[in-house]
């Protein structure tokens, strides 16, 4: 039996989907699962890219098929490079899939699921959806299609049609799974399993320690960070106006790893206005993340309020492994601001507060978060508990309970704060730990973050 992927990127990629299903199907492999990856021959930040069409990698079967390279700036041209990679992704499949195999079929493009489930009823194979965010309904709230025309209520049909037509669909956040409890969707054939960060790549690195700090010359500034992709669903009006309302104070730098239609806006924006108190930099390679997510003394978490519930911005996990207090800029009631309070390492702002955002940068720079990580190893030869995971699902009969435990192994995962709060499970590839944190108002000494 093959288990077959379906993602528009993957390996060497870097975009987050593509670091997900690479840890993901690595992982699957090195436990015996024979893994098929079909993807694209392109890059996230750059499509004109044109990688392997077949290439075997730590045991994964890779199959990149040709897709149109107008990249993300322009909807017409995303457009047509999800049209193009449906197309000739579901030619693929057609060959690939046999009767007894599994395909995982993520959310990039949107509504691939429909072209693979008819393939898949055809090829006596199952479908899993691996729902990272819940399309079309994004769509009705970013604008781009109206709720109430024939062209929304076909995507709804055909979407649902996938989600009922599924052996199971997977939502990495409580949110999402609500959203498809909503379309009346059985709960046996839905699960949660939250996505993860990989321990081996992310863990805490002291500030007077990271060499990002010096060459970026940040060693003695208090570093705002956001990582990642700022894109249509992110909400940045927010955190202008705290860039603004800070401005005055040199010791305060806002500093924006990544990509996305509101990285380069709001970089233009910043250039216009001459900020000196704004970096922007590039995407950071894999063996680098461990410095470019604990540069910042406090990350960002940013989300439009109306895409909350439909989106889960999955960043959250890089910044718990690397030991970092993060703020959620959004919703007034999100599950992103309810779980860093409740663990003790972060806050929330309402979209819109600019006033609050800065004082809560203030609050934190006043009264540092110390973070103390000590770290365990899963088991000797690493065993992976997110793999674990997935091979419960790809494997267990339906109706059953995912079981979240490698066989002669106990897992522990406790995150604490003082008196009160929890949260969980965060999963980290590689290994889990015991995480501490605990609000330290005494002036932090060298090495401190």
């Amino acid at each position: 039996m093959k288990l077959i992927f379906v993602n528009r990127f993957f390996y060497p990629d870097l975009s987050a989907t593509s670091q997900l299903l690479s840890d993901l199907a690595f992982d699957l492999a090195a436990l015996g699962v024979e893994v098929h990856i079909i993807t694209s021959r392109g890059l996230y930040v750059d499509p004109s890219t044109r990688l392997p069409k077949s290439q075997k990698v730590q045991d994964v079967q890779i199959h990149r098929v040709w897709t149109t390279g107008f990249g993300r700036s322009r909807l017409r041209g995303r457009l047509v490079d999800y049209l193009s990679f449906t197309w000739t992704a579901a030619l693929k499949l057609w060959r690939l899939a046999a009767a007894g195999d599994t395909v995982v079929v993520m959310s990039d493009p949107p509504l691939f699921s429909v072209s693979a489930l008819l393939i898949l009823r055809l090829r006596g194979a199952r479908l899993i959806n691996w729902l990272q965010d819940f399309f079309p309904e994004i769509a009705f709230r970013a604008g781009l299609i109206s709720p109430s025309g024939f062209l929304s209520k076909t995507l709804l049909r055909l979407r649902n049609w996938t989600l009922r037509g599924a052996r199971l669909n997977i939502a990495i956040s409580d949110g999402i799974q609500r959203c498809i409890y909503a379309q009346g969707v059985d709960a046996h054939l839905v699960e949660v399993i939250p996505n993860w960060t990989d321990g081996r790549f992310v863990y805490p690195v002291p500030s007077h320690q990271n060499q990002l700090r010096q060459s970026w010359g940040l060693a003695e500034k208090f570093v705002v960070g956001h990582s990642g992709n700022l894109g249509r669903v992110h909400e940045t009006k927010t955190i202008k106006l705290a860039i603004q309302g800070l401005a005055a104070d040199d010791h305060f730098v806002f500093v924006f790893v990544g990509g996305g239609k509101g990285y380069e806006d709001l970089r233009e924006w910043a250039t216009e206005r001459n900020f000196a108190n704004v970096q922007f930099h590039p995407y950071q390679p894999k063996d680098r993340l461990h410095l470019s997510l604990s540069l910042p003394d406090v990350h960002l978490i940013s989300l439009a309020p109306e895409m909350e519930g439909l989106v889960f911005p999955s960043k959250l996990y890089g910044i718990l492994a690397a030991g970092r207090p993060a703020i959620f800029v959004g919703a007034h009631e999100s599950e992103v601001a309810e779980l860093l309070k409740g663990a003790g390492c972060g806050t929330g702002v309402e979209a819109g507060h600019g006033d609050e955002l800065a004082e809560a940068i203030l609050h934190l720079k006043n009264n540092r978060l110390r973070q103390v990580h000590r770290h365990r190893p899963l088991a000797p030869d690493p065993a992976v508990l997110n793999a674990a995971n997935w091979q419960a699902a790809v494997s267990q009969p339906l109706g059953e309970t995912l079981f979240f435990l490698l066989e002669g192994v106990e897992i522990t995962l406790v995150l604490t704060r003082p008196r009160s709060g929890f949260l969980g499970p965060i999963f980290s590839v590689g290994g889990v730990g015991r995480l501490d944190l605990e609000l330290d108002r005494r002036e932090p000494t060298r090495g401190q973050s």
